[in-house]
């Protein structure tokens, strides 16, 4: 009996040490792969590390299609970490095998990484000033421009006529030449590094400046014409005293007069312009001259300076 109660305690023994074996917890196997917009990692810790043969972990990497970690021997961990371009997207793949057990092996298949998401940059407006004429100078024209104002993170090129791009500084008057025509003008606005342009309508920023159609003169109506006053003999030998009388102009507006010819040289005149023969000499008579006989006086209105 006691012989038996020896064997079955025995067997018992034999049984509870294979359920404390049993019991033994496995090794953790860890792993992670971590992806974001500016690069992947990768971590793998505490995989079973034998040397017997054909006991390895092997770990292969590959990111947009090539390859950039392949170890067939990593032994009980791995640490891979890469950046990439954050403006695109990008794909990669990871392949681990576990010599221990296929439940600690894994593919990830080819996955894809969205970019990052900038933040926007602001837009300013652009405000074009066409050439005009000048309403204190008569004759005279303001310069046809444009000026851009306000904007963040962002700057700001111009093209006149299809030509070289040319950078525009923001809040300065860029000067644009139309005499010799309309210049199309094309601004094209840039973020600066780490932002995003926003949607624009990219009309609003395109225009024609052109020349002012006229001379830009200011043009006076004349009521009336010069009255002229010949002059007549008040005595043998003595003139009298011709006079040409002007009607008034409107502001900004005055008579010349030429005595020569009608290309001038002209002089200003006064409202009334009188002209005389001097007297004969002493002891020696001269008829007077005939009406309309005397130096020619021609008159025209112009602009006063």
């Amino acid at each position: 009996m006691f012989k038996k109660l020896i064997a079955a305690g025995a067997t018992l023994a034999v049984a509870l040490g294979i359920v404390a074996l049993a019991t033994v917890p496995a090794q953790a196997h860890d792993h992670s792969v971590n992806a974001t917009c500016s690069g992947l990692t990768v971590n793998l810790t505490n995989y079973a590390d034998d040397s017997q043969p054909g006991h390895k972990n092997s770990v292969v990497v590959t990111i947009n299609d090539a390859p950039v970690a392949s170890n067939p021997d990593f032994g009980s961990s791995f640490h891979l970490s890469k950046t990439w371009d954050d403006t695109r997207d990008n794909t990669y793949r990871v392949v681990v095998k576990a010599w221990d057990s296929d439940a600690y092996s894994f593919d990830t298949g080819t996955l894809t990484q969205k970019a990052c998401e900038k933040p926007s940059a602001t837009l300013g407006a652009v405000t074009p000033h066409q050439a005009a004429c000048d309403a204190q100078h008569p004759g005279a024209t303001t310069s046809a421009s444009f000026v851009i104002i306000g904007g963040d993170h962002v700057t700001y090129s111009y093209t006149l006529n299809g030509g070289s791009a040319q950078a525009a500084t923001v809040g300065s008057s860029v000067p644009v030449d139309v005499s010799g025509g309309s210049v199309a003008v094309v601004i094209t606005p840039t973020a600066t590094s780490g932002y995003k342009l926003p949607s624009y309508d990219a009309t609003a920023w395109s225009f024609t400046l052109a020349a002012v159609a006229g001379d830009c003169l200011s043009h006076i109506t004349v009521s009336g014409t010069p009255t002229v006053t010949e002059a007549v003999c008040d005595a043998v030998g003595t003139a009298g005293t011709g006079a040409v009388s002007f009607p008034a102009l409107p502001a900004g507006a005055k008579w010349q007069y030429s005595t020569d010819s009608s290309t001038g040289p002209w002089n200003d005149a006064s409202s009334t312009l009188r002209a005389s023969r001097p007297a004969a000499p002493s002891g020696r008579g001269s008829p007077s001259p005939a009406p309309g006989t005397s130096s020619p006086t021609r008159a025209r209105p112009g602009p006063s300076r």
